[in-house]
């Protein structure tokens, strides 16, 4: 059988590990080098940069053996909540409190909390129109700690997951993971078949069972927080769905296996990579990928700050122009979303690695967002209104992704939106402004603090973009410091424009189209059939009801016009003024006094009036088949 290489930092470690027994392998601290032996590269090896200084693949992986399901009990959350509240008071009185301060204390204590509260934390740093910019900006730096789990574990885990022993799959597996979140780790590896290098992401075991306990704790402490005011604007059930939503994904690695083969087919042409999955040898638990051989973008903000003359030094020799990735980065991000409705939706300088010639690779793809049509229709206009300076048209799309707006002054605050958009796009065109004030981050902030303050609450749909493009301004600040947003917008809808015309120009495009319109049709039959053939029943019967209350009417009135027929035939041919013998000769005695060719011109009159109400009256009163029938 083959032997699987052990890799480490030197031959004393690598020779201890490989005669120790799996279930001795529990090292504490282990400084990691994850270069194979051999020459295998990536599936595009003419996108491989050269090195860039000491990489994070370098830094030191903490093994954890403990268990997890203590670490974050409701009795352990409470307490660190109310440590927080009684030391932000304490800073307080103190004269030493800040939004700042505030911010990293709990920041500091999410971290302390573990992997769920991360998330937590993330999700709050959404709500800058609820809580202060510097709490956000605190709680959007919130990052896991590189703490892995037993190599022994992890690799039981793989082979329980393959079906086979590791040595049978691949030809080189390091067993001490190089990356490690809260969620997981990752290995390197070879495949013996292909000799492929690849990547190994192992969820930590026990994670679902403990975000379960977890997300039970956080709905006990919603229900308390629930019924503050300040909170109530946070949507909280809205924010426990979407925390739920995340964490079922990112737990669950078939959800990140679709999207890296859907990704990598609808990406073809933005010029950024996506790793090529192997989906046989992938399941809910582990991914196998292949090995993106570049530089991370947070190493290359890293080193920029330490050594930029080694950095510029770098560009030059892999043709990299770092305002060009910045647009690139930018302008895919709207393609995805606009175009494929499916979008990398945490874009952090962890997750995009730099490759040679100005491409860009999207690594770690559990999550992914995609958005309700309509809502995606309305945020294109926003951003197409934006582009093209129509800031009213701008401000009502606004208004209309509002899950709920307010009652009143509501032409106020969209006058006040309109000033702040025309604000914020005047800012983007000055040269050499602070890119923290021209950034969309910034302009996305002021319009959260002017809906919050009228009572507008936004969408967690429109949070997660506003966290995407927060999250991508990271790496934009160092890439393309002037970057123009609207210009960006103009660029892209330009081409977007061009490529919508030559796709709908394709044979293929057209049949789909007007079998699109087929369908649409018949959508639409389906829909409106029954509620018209509902409306049509009742306005029969509205229309029956009608004609039988007209049909009493007539009756009444044909029984008056009976009733002066007789008394006139009664006048005419009976009365005699001498002889008043009862009530109706009295009555009739009233009556004009009208020779008698004149009254027998209106007992005719009258008796064709009467035979032609009573022919109205039976029309209405019989059914509407029978009167078909009839005519």
């Amino acid at each position: 059988m083959a032997t699987v290489n052990v890799v480490a930092i030197d031959q004393r470690t690598s020779t201890r590990l490989l005669s120790l027994k799996p279930a001795k392998i529990r090292p504490k601290v282990i400084r990691r080098v994850v270069t194979l032996p051999g020459s295998s590269r990536m599936r595009r090896p003419e996108l491989e940069p050269t090195p860039l200084g000491d990489s994070s693949e370098h830094k030191r992986i903490e093994i954890f053996d403990g268990p997890l399901s203590a670490r974050s009990s409701i009795f352990v959350v409470i307490f660190a909540l109310l440590g927080l509240f009684f030391r932000i008071k304490w800073l307080r009185i103190k004269g030493e409190g800040s939004p700042t301060r505030t911010g990293k204390e709990l920041r500091a204590v999410f971290e302390r909390l573990g992997g769920f509260w991360m998330k937590v934390g993330q999700l709050m740093s959404l709500r800058r129109d609820v809580l202060q910019p510097e709490v956000c900006d605190q709680l959007a730096q919130l990052q896991h700690r590189a703490i892995g789990f037993s190599p022994e574990v992890a690799m039981r885990i793989v082979e329980r997951e393959l079906g086979a022993p590791i040595d049978d799959i691949f030809s080189e597996f390091d067993s001490l993971p190089f990356a490690a979140a809260s969620l997981s780790q990752v290995h390197a590896a070879r495949l013996r078949k292909g000799n492929k290098d690849v990547v190994v992401k192992v969820l930590r075991p026990g994670v679902r069972e403990k975000f379960a306990r977890d997300m039970n704790s956080l709905r006990f402490l919603a229900k308390f927080f629930g019924q503050l005011p300040s909170f109530r604007r946070m949507r909280i059930p809205d924010a426990l769905r979407e925390l739920e939503e995340i964490m079922k994904e990112e737990t669950d690695y078939r959800y990140e296996i679709s999207n890296m083969q859907q990704m990598r087919q609808r990406m073809r042409g933005h010029k950024v990579y996506i790793p090529y999955v192997y989906r046989k040898l992938s399941t809910s638990n582990i991914v196998v990928m292949e090995r993106i051989t570049g530089v991370l973008m947070s190493d290359y903000i890293r080193i920029r700050e330490e050594s930029p003359g080694q950095v510029e030094h770098w560009l030059e020799v892999n043709n990299i122009k770092p305002k060009k990735v910045g647009s690139r980065l930018l302008i895919s991000f709207m393609r995805q979303l606009f175009e494929n409705n499916l979008f990398h939706a945490d874009l952090h300088p962890g997750n995009i690695i730099l490759l040679r010639d100005s491409r860009v690779a999207l690594i770690d793809l559990g999550s992914v967002g995609s958005l309700d049509h309509e809502f995606l229709t309305l945020y294109r206009g926003l951003q197409r209104a934006l582009a093209m300076n129509d800031y009213s048209k701008a401000a009502d799309l606004q208004l209309r992704l509002c899950s709920q707006l307010p009652s009143r002054n509501l032409s106020e605050m969209r006058s006040e939106l309109i000033r702040c958009l025309r604000l914020w796009s005047a800012k983007t065109k000055i040269a050499h402004l602070p890119f923290h004030e021209r950034s969309v981050n910034n302009g996305a902030a002021e319009v959260s603090r002017i809906l919050y303050r009228y009572g507008a609450q936004q969408t967690w749909e429109f949070l997660k973009i506003a966290r995407t493009l927060s999250t991508l301004d990271g790496s934009l600040s160092h890439l393309h410091r002037d970057l123009n947003y609207i210009e960006i917008l103009r660029k892209y809808f330009g081409q977007a424009s061009q490529r919508a015309v030559f796709e709908a120009m394709r044979p293929s495009s057209l049949a789909r189209a007007f079998g699109g319109l087929v369908a649409t049709i018949e959508e639409y039959h389906l829909m409106l059939g029954p509620t018209l053939r509902s409306s049509a029943f009742n306005f029969e019967a509205t229309v029956s009801k009608v004609s039988r209350v007209f049909a009493t009417i007539v009756k009444v009135v044909s029984l008056a016009l009976a009733i002066a027929l007789a008394a006139a035939i009664y006048r005419f041919a009976v009365f005699h003024p001498e002889h008043r013998y009862t009530i109706v000769d009295t009555i009739v005695d009233d009556m004009p006094d009208l020779e008698r060719g004149w009254w027998a011109v209106l007992i005719v009159g009258g008796a064709v009036a009467l035979f032609a109400a009573a022919r109205i009256v039976w029309h209405l009163v019989q059914p509407e088949a029978y009167r078909r029938g009839r005519g």
